[in-house]
């Protein structure tokens, strides 16, 4: 039995799915088309990534709960899964992995930080691998207060005016410039 085999190769596909099917021919052009149909997809197109919380440049003030984030990943294929990533352990590493995910719904966790300035930011992947990062963000916590230390007052007798001297200390590695 003689066989011819055909191939064809196309390119040039944009992103979207797209389905294909094997179909046999005999010589008295009898078709065959018992084979099954496959699907293929093709997207290049990272997920888009939103940090919604904390804000760019957050400052939580003596702040004694966990730090909460939240982000946002969307893809027109969907997402498999999505990771926040940090350097609140002096390295910049993944924290968290969440594999049930849904997209364009927004992705919270709760973290207990120490005091410091640290970077997030959140990662996403499709269903075909392609990932999207949001740009970093960045935020303080600060749970220690200032130290208020060599107040003074001066008064002259007889006069409604006086002095006040002061000094502060803040024993953290977060200085704030009060305007007084």
């Amino acid at each position: 039995i003689p066989v011819n085999v055909n191939y064809t190769n196309a390119t040039g596909f944009a992103d979207g799915t797209y389905y294909w099917q094997v179909l046999t021919m005999d010589s008295v052009t009898l078709v065959n088309t018992s084979s099954p149909v496959y699907t293929y997809k093709i997207d290049v197109i990272n997920p888009s990534m939103s940090l919604n919380y904390p804000q760019p440049n957050n400052l939580f003030f003596n702040y004694s709960n966990d730090v909460l984030f939240n982000f946002t990943g969307l893809d027109i294929n969907g997402l498999s899964s999505c990771r926040l990533y940090s350097n609140w352990s002096s390295v910049w590493e993944v924290n968290e992995t969440f594999f049930t995910v849904s997209n364009n719904t927004p992705i919270t966790t709760k973290k207990n930080l120490t005091d410091g300035t640290y970077l997030w930011t959140g990662e996403c992947n499709d269903t075909l691998m392609n990932r999207g990062y949001g740009a970093n963000g960045t935020f303080s916590v600060d749970t220690t207060f200032p130290i208020i230390e060599n107040i003074t007052f001066a008064t002259e007798q007889g006069s409604q005016t006086f002095t006040f001297n002061h000094s502060f200390i803040v024993r953290n590695n977060i200085l704030i410039n009060p305007d007084w």
